[in-house]
């Protein structure tokens, strides 16, 4: 018979009544970041960008992005891949490429997939920060992702 603490009993029961986010149409899937001012993000706090959702900290930061997107694109953009809305359809460096299976590297939380391994050594020899840059601009973003459709 397996002995359980009342402590660890009631922990595991209160995890289990968390609401689920896992699905890109009910919100985050998981621990998104605020493209505003990098704190978590919540479901209820939202706009559209690129006809998907973006996801804010407040309703401070959902209307700083609505009076000027350009701004924050990058974020964005990043929080829609990582969200599962957005999806890689081609190599990030040579766009004409396809991805391929193991030529991958982490870019913010993202699994950025690449066609060879020069590839891989290109973004890997960029700092974290200009990785995001790189990868998540909105020309960048328009020729490596699109969009899931609902």
């Amino acid at each position: 018979m397996i002995w359980i603490r009342p402590a660890a009993a009631l922990a595991a029961v209160l995890l289990l009544a968390l609401p689920s986010t896992s699905t890109a149409d009910d919100g985050p899937k998981k621990t998104l970041l605020c493209p505003v001012d990098g704190q978590p993000a919540q479901e209820s706090f939202v706009a559209e960008h690129r006809g998907a959702k973006v996801f804010f900290c407040s309703e401070h930061c959902a209307e700083e992005f609505a009076k000027g997107p350009a701004a924050f694109s990058i974020k964005a953009n990043l929080q829609l891949a990582l969200s599962g809305q957005a999806r890689q359809k081609v190599c990030a460096v040579m766009t004409r490429n396809p991805m391929k299976p193991g030529n991958t590297i982490d870019v913010g939380g993202f699994v950025l997939g690449v066609c060879c391994g020069r590839c891989r050594s290109t973004v890997q020899a960029l700092p974290a920060d200009a990785r995001i840059a790189r990868f998540f601009e909105d020309k960048a973003f328009d020729k490596a992702f699109e969009i899931v459709k609902k």
